[in-house]
């Protein structure tokens, strides 16, 4: 509900929704209120709405709302969207201002204001002279979730403040009792270390924790000799407390450093040990839960806080006896026994761990409840009383794929069990803990009978699931030793999560979604100047804030298509069973995957993987491959770095540009494009080549630019290798000839590349956007959801850009066109199918997805529609039992929810508010998130606006919204005067700014060029559903 009520178009009533999300004790819960903003600041009305608000109130959000809820980047994003220089100077100013505050935020603002830039540049360049002969229409416009609490975002983690090595963990033994009535952790702890140099101190990390001082610790050997401790100090630079011993440590001797009482903060923060509350009946309940990635362990006890310093953990949390109360941690409990002196409480001791990081372990004290999997009785899935029914379809899932993965790696789960627990407030969707698995509430419970959840939404929790579950392996059992080969765990887990998914549920076709959901997402991300390299060098880059690490699966997707799949995954298996309960690096999966491709004989290239992928993982961005025919029957293949501004990036040019291994593979008309491995390569000895008649391969009958003919070729069938493809101008005539007359010909993976990359190419300058949008015209005969997904991905760019342009009505004309034939009336629930195993996803999601495009332009049919069961729905509620009780289908509820409310009013707004208040379902609350930022009143929009996130939130969504370099300036303005509050945060807001500024660009380079376009094609007073459109 909290999307719908976003959806009105009354300025009155977005105001409303500002102030209601941000004012003090906001019913909208903490963790969603960056979706609240950024569901308003992609709305029409509400982008220079929620600018204002951030601008005029950021002391007021970092004071109060800074608690390391989410990264600042999703506030920044939506500003990207913006194209005038005038946008672009206020980011700007924005960052200066506020440049000691912002810290890693500063680069969302940096891409956010280049995002405007290039937005505003497009506007000008392509904006029409002549105007005349267009005429007025009315127009109005209608995010995953950060799923991976892998960013640094709060620690600038560099070799300066690494801890010293000259003792090594070996085994804690820990005991805490949270107390619910003082919110304080009463704990203690005792560490075995190994000496591994002499030394004379004792250096853990600890942060909020007091109550430890020299004469109330010990250090002794094994034997009992002990070492007096002369004093505890606190440095707050690394967040070490430093033991100062009497005489030096004895090498290869084992210590035991006995803390036997020390006190910690169960805090509101959401990370380290964190209280929580929902509501049970008429009561409110406490909770306390663990978020200790990145490096919040030491909040919850002192500790080596760092992933290479593995040990073995005693855990023994303290609770009340009674009420329902439990608790949970990695391991399975040993005993439970009386609290002496404390009656009605106990001790949960559990089972000693295996090898693991700080970051890994973890805690849940509270009244939850579980359902056992039917199929694997390890496997536990546990909910607030409230939501036990629906925990089924999770537990039965997570069975399934927990297996899979067995099956897949060949080494069985290394724990006895695993809990999935959902909580009701947590900062990321997931976090991986060992045997313990924390998710975001919506993001694990699901009701499977009942139609009230979307296919969509039992894939994004199949997907969930799987992508912690592989982190079991990839991350857990097999560890990086330093966050800067994070990739290793998180690259791995967006790709298994993909294998996994599709093992379990076969028929929906998932690994398809491949190409769009990642690889293309990846690309995007990488067409940034200030875009990161997967491998990040932490001692040389501030912190790790928009790393993009799941890079890592589109990567190890190209490799495996190169080195064959039965290759890749023996190189995988030996990688993790050599390594397991250990640390790794990068080069250790070069090695493996060498060895393996060496045992069978497979080469690429004359090359190692080492040599083929570490340009790869080592250098920001990704490539372009140009493919030019010349007359002579010959062609010429080179590469550079795709960047979207290329002045950007010649302005800040590097000495040696980036150079990749790349793999190319050629496909022509009648071939069945299967054959994904290379027939030849880019290399860095040769980044171009020349190909000659004698150099065609197999399929391909001539290199000559003969544009009658139907001689047509694709470079990077079913787009397995990470990088775009430009054509010249007669190849790419070819290529649209044959979409128009059979567009089967061309997979559907490829065609939804070949509209990814031309207006990717478009926006970057490198293809004539006649080029890109002629492209579309055949999509009136499309029926595969791919080519549809990456269109709508690109053609929302534009919509965000032609907003301002007076051929606005013109452009949304030819988008109701190319819909008008694809579009089904929104279906009513009666005819959803009762049960997830009917359905085709890909169909739904095509049908969804016209829908909602459909809507999104005012297609009369679609408006009508929306606004007919909303109204229905408004009338009836009050009778309803439950107001969780399904009405819509749910595969387009959320179509519903937004436009019932921007084609509404005030009541229309107040009711998403009232669902949103009585629901009892996140994942529903959420729904009204989003659909009350879609109203269009900015009052409404204020009020929805006063809660408690992360600065950085409100920052990112300007990213995409803004587009002026004054409004990229002001942003800029803000981060630098608050750069020492904002910390590493300053990075997305220098992002932010660096999307503002390319859209500022954009706007001013390419506007013209689409209007002309759009009015070459005569539509001659055609009439699309019930609209007439005007001759041009």
């Amino acid at each position: 509900m909290l999307s719908a009520m976003a959806c009105t178009e009354e300025v009155w009533l977005l105001s409303k929704y500002l102030g209601m999300t941000f004012e003090k004790n906001s019913t909208v819960r903490s963790q969603d209120a960056a979706r609240a903003f950024g569901n308003i600041a992609g709305s029409v009305i509400g982008r220079s709405l929620s600018f204002d608000y951030l601008l005029n109130n950021f002391v007021y959000l970092e004071e109060n709302f800074n608690a390391g809820i989410s990264a600042m980047d999703s506030f920044i994003n939506p500003f990207a969207t913006f194209n005038t220089p005038a946008e672009a100077a206020r980011m700007r100013a924005f960052k200066e201002e506020y440049e000691n505050d912002l810290g890693s935020g500063a680069r969302a603002v940096d891409q956010a204001i280049e995002s405007i830039e290039i937005n505003a540049q497009w506007m000008a360049a392509h904006e029409a002279t002549d105007r005349q002969n267009i005429s007025a229409m009315q127009f109005a416009s209608g995010v995953f979730i950060l799923l991976l609490p892998w960013t640094l975002s709060t620690l600038n983690l560099s070799l300066a403040q690494r801890i010293p090595t000259h003792l090594k963990p070996i085994h804690y033994n820990i005991r805490l009792f949270p107390s619910f009535e003082t919110f304080l952790i009463d704990g203690r702890v005792s560490i075995e270390l190994k000496s591994m140099s002499p030394s004379r101190n004792v250096t853990l990390h600890a942060v909020d924790i007091s109550g430890i001082t020299a004469e109330t610790v010990s250090f002794c050997t094994d034997s009992g000799n002990c070492t007096k401790v002369n004093e505890v100090t606190y440095e707050s630079a690394g967040s070490f407390m430093i033991f100062h011993l009497d005489q030096e440590t004895e090498v290869d001797v084992t210590y035991v450093l006995e803390i036997p009482n020390f006190q910690a903060e169960l805090n509101n923060k959401l990370k380290g040990f964190y209280r929580s509350s929902y509501r049970h009946g008429d009561e409110t309940r406490w909770m306390g839960a663990t978020q200790f990635q990145t490096a919040d362990a030491r909040r919850a006890f002192p500790c080596l806080d760092e992933p290479g310093l593995k040990a073995t953990f005693k855990v023994t949390l303290g609770r009340k006896a009674t009420d329902g109360w439990s608790s949970l941690s990695n391991m399975d409990i040993l005993s439970t026994t009386p609290i002496e002196g404390q009656d009605g409480f106990v001790w949960d001791e559990y089972h000693t761990s295996v090898q693991m990081s700080t970051y890994l372990v973890a805690f849940v004290v509270s009244q939850f409840e579980f359902v056992q999997s039917p199929l694997d009785s390890r496997v536990k899935v546990w909910t607030r009383p409230d939501m036990i029914n629906r925990a089924s379809f999770p537990a039965i899932e997570a069975a399934k794929v927990l297996q899979s993965f067995e099956e897949v790696f060949g080494i069985n789960y290394a724990l006895p069990k695993i809990d999935l627990i959902a909580l009701t407030d947590f900062p990321y969707g997931a976090m991986e803990n060992w045997g313990l698995v924390t998710f975001r509430e919506a993001y694990l419970v699901l009701d499977a009978e009942n139609k009230t959840a979307s296919a969509k939404a039992a894939m994004d929790v199949i997907s969930i699931i799987s992508h912690e579950l592989a982190h079991q392996w990839f991350g857990n059992l097999v560890t990086p030793g330093w966050w800067n080969d994070l990739w290793l765990s998180e690259g791995f887990a967006c790709y298994f999560d993909y294998i996994a998914s599709k093992k379990v549920r076969p028929n929906w076709s998932l690994m398809e979604m491949f190409i769009v959901a990642e690889t293309q997402d990846d690309l995007r991300q990488d067409s940034f100047p200030s875009a990161n390299p997967v491998y990040a060098d932490f001692d040389s880059h501030q912190g790790s804030d928009n790393l993009n690490v799941c890079k890592g699966s589109p990567l190890m997707h190209m490799l495996r298509s190169e080195l064959g799949p039965e290759t890749f995954q023996k190189g995988i298996n030996k990688y993790l069973e050599k390594h397991q309960f250990g640390n790794v690096q990068t080069s250790f999966l070069w090695s493996e995957l060498q060895d393996a491709a060496e045992q069978d004989q497979v080469s690429v290239e004359g090359h190692t993987v080492a040599d083929i992928m570490t340009g790869w993982v080592a250098q920001p961005g990704s490539p372009v491959v140009t493919f030019t025919r010349n007359s002579d029957n010959s062609a010429t293949i080179n590469q550079t770095r795709f960047l979207l501004d290329v002045k950007i990036h010649k302005e800040n040019k590097q000495e040696e540009p980036p150079i990749w291994f790349v793999p190319l593979n050629f496909n022509a008309k009648s071939e069945d494009f299967q054959n994904l491995k290379a027939s030849m390569w880019l290399t860095q000895e040769n980044p171009a080549i020349l190909l000659t008649a004698e150099d065609l391969p197999s399929g391909i009958p001539s290199w000559a630019p003969d544009v009658n003919s139907n001689n047509w070729i694709i470079l990077n069938p079913k787009q397995a290798g990470l990088f775009r493809v430009n054509y010249d101008e007669q190849s790419w005539t070819m290529i649209n000839n044959q979409l128009q007359m059979n567009y089967l010909e061309i997979p559907a993976e490829n065609r939804a590349q070949v509209l990814d990359d031309a207006f990717k190419l478009a926006q970057a300058g490198l293809l004539s956007y006649q080029t890109a949008l002629t492209l579309t015209e055949y999509l009136v005969e499309e029926q595969s959801y791919l080519p549809w997904r990456a269109v709508v991905n690109n053609l929302n760019y534009l919509d965000a850009r032609m907003l301002s342009s007076n051929a606005y009505p013109l452009y949304k004309s030819y988008k109701q066109h190319l819909l008008e034939q694809h579009y089904k009336p929104l279906p009513s629930i009666t005819n959803t199918p009762s049960n997830y195993d009917d359905i085709d996803v890909l169909n739904v999601f095509q049908d969804a997805l016209i829908q909602k495009s459909a809507c999104e332009v005012d297609f009369p049919a679609c408006s009508t529609d929306a606004s007919n069961q909303y109204k229905s729905w408004m009338e009836n509620y009050e009778s309803l039992e439950d107001p969780d009780t399904p009405v819509f289908d749910p595969n387009v509820k959320s179509i519903i929810y937004c436009h019932g409310v921007k084609n509404g009013n005030a009541p229309e707004w107040e009711q998403a508010w009232k669902h949103f208040s009585r629901s009892q379902i996140a994942a529903e609350k959420n729904e009204m998130l989003s659909a009350m930022a879609c109203t269009e009143n900015e009052d409404l929009l204020n009020s929805y606006n006063t809660g408690v996130y992360r600065i950085s939130n409100f920052v990112q969504p300007f990213g995409s919204a803004l587009s002026t370099v004054e409004e990229a300036e002001e942003i800029l303005r803000l981060a630098e005067s608050h750069s020492t509050q904002l910390g590493n945060q300053i990075v997305t807001f220098e992002q932010t700014a660096e999307s503002i500024l390319i859209n500022a660009k954009w706007f001013a380079n390419y506007e013209p060029v689409v209007a002309s376009w759009l009015q070459s094609k005569h539509f001659s007073s055609k009439q699309v559903g019930n609209i007439v459109l005007v001759d041009i």
